[in-house]
């Protein structure tokens, strides 16, 4: 519910924001994680979905599941969600001191619960051994189970979120030359976990801080802002707890020259803008909440004596308090250009730069003798991004159609400046100078793999690999060292990271009449997915009931079956089973099982029509349109195990993302 600003007096406008959302959902009592693994991992032919007499089917042996039982007769699910959200905002006109001075006040409550109520089973299951005289199947029984549900006291998370903000606001135009704006605002934040497990967890997060803009345009031809925030944490010590981040900017409306008038009708609008500034993090990530409190852990089991018989409890350091911890920091440039040509094509292109400074990380450089049980945490991390974003918007009436492509490209490259580690012995393996992935994560390292082995004479004149017995149809790895062997250190940095260095899209929508159309194609590129886990290396785990195999691997894997012309196409080692020859040779983090994760989606598409004003005139609606839309119809891409822009996953064992479609209708009152 939303009521409209209303005029208190002639100076003073209030207003209320109100609203209030409930969703359930359900589902199997077993996990999602659980019934896709375990759906990749079984193997096909090990038992079939269910018996033919209704039996419920179960692996050979107790130390697995039927992932279809998991699904359809695990019980049950509920989860629940309520957020009520609020605000309240007073706007108070203060020309009576000067024109163009307001002051505003805002505050907001909101509130959410979430509640899981899981009501589990594990019925009887069974797994047939053969057959009795009669035909019937003879069952080994692998679960007991039971088909009553569990009860477990629901798990609730209760969150209490209040804000308020107060700022005054001055816009004003002096000699129809000289635009003035100015903000002065003020935020404070508390945030509380009512249901939190521990008592740190319990205490309230609190926030503050102070922000300010000051900007100036001359005949709107030239300008210049000056922004300030002096920010406050909780999760600093005194002294350290609030930062200063100036930003500043200026900018040229070139074609508000009068020299310029004469390019005008070609080129519409020409902006020149640059801008440089700080801004900061206080996230110090870890599980800790302060990191500058120290923490004392217990140890029990430890043992003294002339015998080391003796035992008992006693207490050690555990988080070394840092004090000095504080924001951190991040200096962005920019500089960009803004055009619009022939009235129908707009053009912006930036180039941008940032360097991250004081990131928060664990030492790595500290060496074992300094004697700590803990790693600790300090602002010593430096990295760096710089790139290029651009967009296009072009539009055009042909006939009675009006049409409207638009388009955005983005290029963006990191590189970790310094994360405390050593050198390490042969400095290509250093992470520093290389580009990182979500989160921080490093770029992968790995082997070169130079294809497979065809020969014993080609395995006995190559350097020795040190992995344990390999064979013909193995992985073969560069030796990048030159040391005759293959071992750790002939590991480089290999493929992209999980973060595209390119990310684009484009799209084109379409008006005749009352009917429209339109079509976003999205994409990226420069990025790498590693592929690993059972369906991968299917035999790895010495168990047959869970030794699944994708579809290509089971096609395109080296066999001494196949022709040379086939093994010499062949994208998979030789498969092994269990710790046999080839499989920890195979299985080393290498460009082998490296695969380009780009990919060009058509992300959306609708197609609509809304009904003439005149059909409407004599009745309560204003407008009324009928629609049909899709999400993620296509998708093209080297790629083809999974969906290539699912993350978090090696294997595809992932909730993946829907194809939908959608009818419906816009009608407004």
């Amino acid at each position: 519910m939303r009521i409209s600003p209303s005029a208190v007096t002639p100076t003073t406008t209030f207003n209320v924001n109100l609203a209030n959302i409930y969703e359930s959902s359900w589902g199997p009592g077993a996990t999602t994680s659980d019934i896709w693994g375990y759906a990749f991992n079984t193997s096909p032919n090990a038992f079939p979905v269910e018996y033919s007499d209704g039996t419920l089917s179960a692996p050979s042996a107790a130390s697995g599941s039927n992932p279809w039982n998991l699904l359809v007769h695990s019980g049950y699910r509920e989860q629940s969600w309520n957020s009520a959200q609020s605000l309240i905002g007073v706007t108070q006109k203060l020309d009576m001191i000067t024109l163009g001075l307001t002051a505003n006040i805002k505050f907001s409550w909101d509130a959410s619960n979430n509640t899981l109520q899981v009501r589990s089973k594990t019925p009887p299951q069974f797994h047939a051994t053969g057959r009795n005289e009669d035909g019937s199947l003879n069952y080994k029984t692998i679960y007991e189970g039971s088909n009553n549900l569990s009860y477990a006291a629901p798990v609730t998370v209760s969150k209490i979120t209040t804000y308020m903000e107060g700022s005054l606001n001055y816009t004003r135009l002096f000699a129809q030359k000289h635009r003035i704006g100015a903000l002065f605002l003020y935020n404070h934040k508390i945030y509380k976990l009512l249901t939190a497990e521990n008592q740190k967890k319990s205490l309230p997060y609190k926030s503050q801080g102070l922000a300010g803009r000051l900007t100036y345009a001359y005949m709107d031809r030239y300008f210049a802002e000056f922004n300030m925030g002096y920010t406050g944490s909780e999760n600093f010590a005194r002294g350290h707890r609030f930062g200063f981040f100036p930003a500043y900017a200026i900018g040229w409306m070139v074609s508000r020259e009068k020299w310029f008038e004469p390019l005008t009708k070609v080129v519409n609008d020409l902006k020149l803008k640059a801008s440089y500034g700080k801004v900061g993090n206080d996230d110090i990530g870890a599980s800790r909440r302060w990191a500058y409190e120290p923490s004392v852990n217990t140890v029990t089991g430890w043992s003294y004596g002339k015998t080391a018989n003796q035992t008992g409890t006693g207490y050690r350091v555990g988080e070394i308090e840092n004090t000095n911890v504080s924001w951190e920091e991040a200096t962005k440039v920019n500089a960009g250009i803004e055009l619009r040509l022939f009235e129908k094509l707009k053009i912006q292109a930036d180039y941008f730069y940032e360097e991250r400074n004081g990131i928060f990380l664990a030492r790595a450089g500290l060496p074992a003798i300094v004697g700590l049980t803990t790693t600790p945490y300090v602002n010593v991390g430096k990295a760096k991004v710089s790139g290029l974003d651009g967009t296009l918007e072009y539009q055009q009436q042909v006939g009675k159609v009006l049409l409207t492509g638009r388009g955005n490209f983005t290029f963006s490259r990191n590189q970790m400046l310094d994360n405390d580690e050593p050198d390490w012995e042969y400095k290509y393996q250093n992470s520093i100078g290389k580009p990182f992935g979500r989160n921080g994560a490093a770029q992968r390292k790995g082997f070169i793999a130079l294809g497979f082995f065809e020969s014993q004479a080609e395995i006995d004149n190559s350097p020795k690999q040190m992995f344990g017995e390999y064979r013909v149809g193995d992985v073969k790895y560069k030796d990048v060292n030159g040391d005759g062997k293959i071992d750790t250190y002939d590991q480089i940095a290999i493929g992209y990271t999980d973060l595209p260095e390119i990310t684009y899209g484009f799209g084109l929508t379409a008006k005749w009449k009352n009917f429209d159309a339109s079509v976003f194609f999205q994409g990226v590129a420069r990025t790498s997915i590693y592929l690993a886990g059972t369906p991968l290396r299917p035999f790895s785990s010495d168990n047959m009931d869970r030794s699944a195999i994708y579809e290509d691997l089971y096609k395109y894997s080296w066999k001494t079956t196949n022709t040379p012309e086939q093994n010499a196409s062949a994208k998979y080692p030789r498969l092994s089973y269990g710790a046999e020859a080839g499989s920890s040779n195979n299985s080393q983090s290498s460009t082998m099982w490296l695969r380009d994760r780009s990919f060009l989606r058509l992300k959306n598409a609708e197609i609509g029509y809304t009904l003439p004003k005149t059909w409407l005139n004599k009745t309560f609606i204003k407008s009324f349109r009928f629609y049909i839309a899709g999400t993620n119809l296509l998708t093209f891409s080297k790629f083809k195990l999974w969906d290539p822009e699912l993350l978090d996953t090696t294997n595809g064992a992932k909730y993946p993302n829907n194809m939908t479609v959608t009818i419906g209708l816009n009608a407004n009152f």
